[in-house]
């Protein structure tokens, strides 16, 4: 994060945020305040403003979110067909509404649990002026960064072992699909026939992207029996994340977890967060690069084993269930990368490396998993477990 913001923006923020810094930071001592801009991260949905607030030597954290019309517009890129998509393409600006409108309903949800697990981002006010969310700044590190010194690039030797922070992601998972559909909040994809239309669509456009016609077809042909064997009718829906990855997840040195990003607009299939999950964890763009050695199976399935042991407790994980929507998370990553290839295509050596790092790990992870389904097809018992209405 670098930077801070533009003139236009900070004149508009700053007595606002001098007029309400007690109120924000109620232990700062007497004294003269002080504010100061610290960074900035500016992007296609939101900008995000760092503040620190302080009297003498006693300082407090905020972070500022604006929305997209706060900040410059990205420059366009080329002109690409558009892919499809698991969850519908929200504009900026309702992304950002969902999200200032769940902050409230999080803290309430996570507060009435009374788990010392589980943390969530605090708003502490909504400025309707300049249309900014102001809320304190979450502690913790990334579970990405976590993942990253335990990989074999930095030498594990010594690295703490992500796998409670982990189970710890997938019991905070668990309690959040506990949330009530919020008034935005929109049903979709709640039948196992929407589910089958979706991989579908997805075989269509990567088959043609990539010239692979008979691995796309297959794909979609095994999924579809799978999920006619497997699913039932409706599917056992949730308010969901839409965005459950390692950078959103913030893990303090206790343990605790905090999940950022949360606009609740969806309510989902259960299994679909959970899919999200692991495709991010098997398929880091670190690991595409490396051709797979910057984390071992052995690793990546136990991580992925305590993300499930930490959402479904003393349950067994309907395996066959999470498998089809690991296939729909990885059919939708690699349509997101093929697209943004399509619109701004990477130049030199080094960007035909990476294309090609990226497809043959996606080629291969569909694959895997692919023969995985088609290998379970007519030979599991039903499957119930984790489902909730």
């Amino acid at each position: 994060m670098t930077g801070g913001p533009s003139g236009s923006t900070r004149a508009q923020l700053e007595p606002q945020l001098f007029a309400r810094a007690r109120r924000y930071c109620p232990d700062l001592p007497d004294g003269e305040l002080r504010i100061e801009f610290t960074g900035a991260r500016e992007g296609r949905l939101s900008s995000v403003q760092r503040v620190r607030i302080g009297v003498g030597t006693v300082e407090r954290a905020l972070v500022v979110k604006l929305p997209p019309g706060a900040v410059a517009s990205p420059a366009p890129g080329g002109t690409a067909p558009g892919r499809p998509r698991v969850a519908p393409l929200l504009d900026a600006e309702t992304k950002f509404e969902n999200e200032r409108d769940a902050l409230r309903a999080l803290e309430r949800h996570f507060d009435a649990l009374g788990d010392g697990r589980f943390g969530c981002v605090r708003m502490l006010d909504y400025l309707p002026d300049v249309r900014a969310i102001v809320m304190e700044s979450a502690p913790g590190a990334p579970l990405r960064d976590l993942l990253a010194r335990a990989s074999r690039f930095r030498g594990s030797i010594g690295a703490a072992d992500p796998t409670p922070a982990i189970e710890a992601a997938g019991a905070w998972l668990r309690a959040f699909h506990g949330i009530p559909p919020l008034p935005h909040t929109r049903v979709r994809e709640a039948s196992r026939k929407d589910f089958i239309e979706s991989i579908h669509r997805f075989a269509d456009f990567l088959g043609s992207a990539h010239a692979a016609p008979r691995l796309m077809s297959r794909v979609a042909a095994v999924a579809e029996a799978s999920a006619l064997e497997c699913l039932p009718r409706m599917l056992p829906l949730a308010t969901s994340h839409g965005d459950l990855a390692p950078r959103n997840i913030l893990i303090e040195p206790s343990g605790r977890v905090t999940v950022l990003d949360t606009r609740a607009a969806w309510c989902a299939p259960i299994y679909e967060d959970i899919g999200f999950f692991v495709v991010a964890l098997r398929t880091p763009r670190v690991q595409a690069y490396s051709l797979g050695f910057a984390f071992g199976r052995r690793a990546i399935a136990r991580y992925e084993e305590a993300f499930l042991r930490g959402y479904f407790g003393g349950e067994d994980p309907p395996a066959s269930r999470l498998r089809l929507f690991e296939l729909q998370a990885l059919l939708d990553k690699w349509s997101s990368g093929t697209e943004a290839r399509l619109r701004t295509p990477e130049r030199g050596p080094a960007g035909a490396f990476r294309n090609r790092a990226f497809d043959r790990l996606m080629r291969r992870s569909i694959e895997s998993v692919t023969d995985r389904i088609a290998g379970s097809i007519g030979a599991r018992r039903p499957e119930g477990a984790g489902g909730r209405s």
